[in-house]
């Protein structure tokens, strides 16, 4: 193996930084791994001690270290002086799921009084006469799935932790070129960094992304139960056939992979879709393509001093495309989307809420890079006793810390409600961006409403049976975007009293739409056109455009939308966002944070006190009329419901703040 090839593997890393924490004095290695294979392997290498490692045994004799001892007991390392474990210097390897700490703690009581610890050979190892001359030179290995949560304090000097990686992408590419090649008979190629690889790199590549997170023998294994399932598991991707089959396979394999996460009752496995950007977010997918490379690729871009991104948090408004969003960035970014459920992580006993948190943030880590999504974050953070306060102090350092040691876990985060979130959370350097969603505009709505009816056509399309022809549900060329800002938006039913720029009236019988609210409209139109029998199975669709826009209409006027009956939710989940600076995700920006000033709203009060004419306004745009200019009629009383909404509650919504 050339050494490009050797440092790029999983096993030449490892073995180096086991070498280097041995040279360092470190003689206690703690590897994390729950692969037998990968530790099989690792020593099979026989070259974890330098090769300048020589010493005397107690013949006089100069030696390497050659000798490997498996131990099955904690208490490998007894506490006598008088009985020595080991006559010469040996890889002494412990596997099990808990710290041998008693054992540990010996080792570092008999070789503490030696000079070990530094890069030089325990000098009594070369010829002394203490028993444990040999044990002060050996290496202990111990071997565990997860990392441990404490270790005794005595220890820690002479202790390294190495993780074992996930497979790379050469690597992994190897392993399955080499399987495909010996059972199926594909054809290998070297790469110039010494690696045995098929032809088809596309056929890599999404089965990599598939099976991210699977240890080698899990890769082969399940590999191998789809082969005894389809005859065999390559299918050439530039063939349309084979493709269809492949794509099939990587669905099944999907549903495997999501077993390695069965770890953590946190973490759960997401199916990512091919669907547009929702509507109203369009801000943030115009940051994810100017970032997408720094999460997939980051160390690109380590030779300009730039860590992988930490991740954004979305907030704002129920039912406005949060949980869409984050199916959405894990396709577009191309990587495995990990759902993480702190709620679901928090045990009943001392400490195993903590060491719950610890194993599904080193899982996420696993998998990256990946999409960490967590949703409803303010949920996680409620409560305020002990176990919740050291909870959010680890969330907040692995924030901190995964970035700057290079782990491209993109965190999206989502949130309803962020006034029950700790302020340190919104600190600069936690996330990338922050964004906020509000209520859709017009044309937003039109654009949710849209998008609803394709898919539903599109479904209909896919079932199909025997490839018999089935009319789309919807006549999607009459039935726009624009006809249902028309017929809908600024229809009677929505709109039922018109608000003036200058008056301060609420109209909270006005009809506000939320995405939730368009989809649920949807549904309860197509009842309304069935239950009264209107013509179904027209040429050019189920519903005919006209008789669905009736049954819109009087979908819309049965319903109470969320603007119609939340309008101070909505204002005082503006006026948070606005105190803790999120920009819009909506390139709308129906309510521009420039018209909220706290500060300005106190000062009006106090000269209020002086002149009575005077009228405070928690938001009031400097030119309200050039921002209403060119608002449809739907766009401008949302505006100003909204406003007057905030006016109106100024003061209950700034005590809420100061809380």
């Amino acid at each position: 193996m050339n050494s490009g090839k050797y440092l790029s593997t999983r096993l030449g890393r490892v073995n180096e930084d086991i070498k280097k924490a041995y040279v360092a004095g470190r003689r206690i290695v703690i590897l994390v791994t729950a692969e037998p294979d990968f530790v099989d392997s690792l020593i099979a290498l026989n070259s974890i001690f330098p090769s300048s490692c020589k010493v005397k045994d107690k013949y006089g004799t100069t030696r390497s270290f050659i000798g490997v001892r498996h131990v099955f007991t904690p208490a490998f390392i007894p506490a006598e002086p008088q009985n020595a474990p080991v006559e010469s210097p040996q890889l002494i390897v412990w596997q099990g799921d808990k710290l041998p700490a008693e054992s540990l703690r010996n080792y570092v009581f008999h070789c503490s009084a030696s000079s070990f610890a530094g890069t030089d050979l325990d000098s009594r190892a070369r010829g002394g006469s203490s028993p444990f001359d040999a044990l002060a030179a050996s290496l202990l290995l111990i071997v565990m799935p997860e990392a441990p949560s404490e270790i005794p304090p005595e220890v820690v000097p002479y202790t390294q932790t190495v993780t074992v990686p996930m497979l790379g992408k050469e690597e992994f590419g190897e392993l399955v070129s080499r399987s495909l090649a010996q059972i199926e008979g594909v054809a290998l190629a070297t790469t110039p960094e010494g690696f045995d690889t098929i032809a088809d790199t596309e056929y890599l590549t999404r089965l990599y992304r598939t099976m991210f997170g699977m240890g080698a023998r899990q890769v082969l294994s399940t590999l191998a139960y789809h082969r005894t399932r389809l005859g065999k598991v390559y299918f050439n991707t530039a063939d349309e056939a084979g493709l269809r089959t492949f794509e099939s396979l990587l669905a099944d394999i999907r549903r495997d992979a999501a077993s390695i996460l069965s770890q953590s009752s946190a973490l759960t496995l997401i199916d990512t879709t091919n669907a547009p950007v929702p509507a109203g977010l369009e801000e943030i997918n115009r940051w994810l393509a100017q970032n997408r490379t720094r999460v997939k690729n980051a160390r690109r871009f380590e030779p300009y001093v730039m860590l992988p991104p930490n991740g954004i948090i979305l907030s704002g408004i129920p039912g406005s495309g949060k949980s869409m969003m984050a199916k959405y960035i894990g396709y577009t970014l191309d990587v495995n989307l990990i759902r993480l459920d702190l709620g679901s992580a928090l045990g009943k006993y001392v400490g195993d809420s903590e060491k719950a948190v610890s194993l599904a943030l080193k899982l996420a880590e696993d998998l990256a890079p990946c999409v960490l999504w967590v949703d409803e974050m303010e949920k996680a953070f409620t409560g305020g006793h002990e176990v919740t306060t050291r909870i959010i102090g680890k969330f907040l350092t692995w924030m901190q810390e995964k970035a700057e040691r290079g782990i491209s876990c993109f965190l999206f985060a989502t949130a309803n409600d962020i006034s029950k979130m700790p302020p340190e959370l919104f600190r600069s350097g936690r996330f990338d961006e922050k964004f906020y969603t509000f209520m859709p505009s017009a044309s937003e709505a039109a654009a949710i409403f849209r998008a609803t009816v394709e898919r539903q056509c599109s479904i209909r399309r896919k079932a199909s049976p025997d490839n018999v022809h089935l009319a789309p549900l919807f006549d999607l060329s009459t039935l726009t975007a624009d006809a249902f800002i028309r017929e809908i938006l600024c229809s009677p039913a929505s709109i039922r009293r018109e608000i003036e720029p200058t008056q301060l009236d609420v109209a909270r019988d006005n009809k506000f739409y939320i995405g939730a609210d368009i989809a649920h409209m949807v549904e309860k139109a197509k009842l309304i056109y069935l239950n009264r029998q209107y013509p179904v199975d027209s040429p050019s669709a189920v519903f005919r455009t006209d008789l669905f826009f009736e049954a819109l209409r009087a979908a819309a006027s049965e319903m109470r939308s969320y603007g119609e009956t939340n309008l101070g939710q909505i204002a005082e989940c503006y006026a948070m966002l606005a105190s803790q600076n999120f920009i819009p995700a909506s390139g709308a920006n129906l309510m521009p944070f420039a018209g909220y000033d706290a500060v300005r709203y106190q000062m009006q009060r106090r000269r209020q006190q002086a002149d009575p004419t005077v009228t405070p306004a928690l938001y009031a745009l400097r030119d309200e009329s050039a921002h209403l200019v060119d608002k449809c009629l739907y766009d401008r009383q949302l505006y100003l419901a909204v406003r007057n909404t905030i006016n109106r509650s100024a003061d209950s919504i700034l005590s809420k703040l100061q809380r």
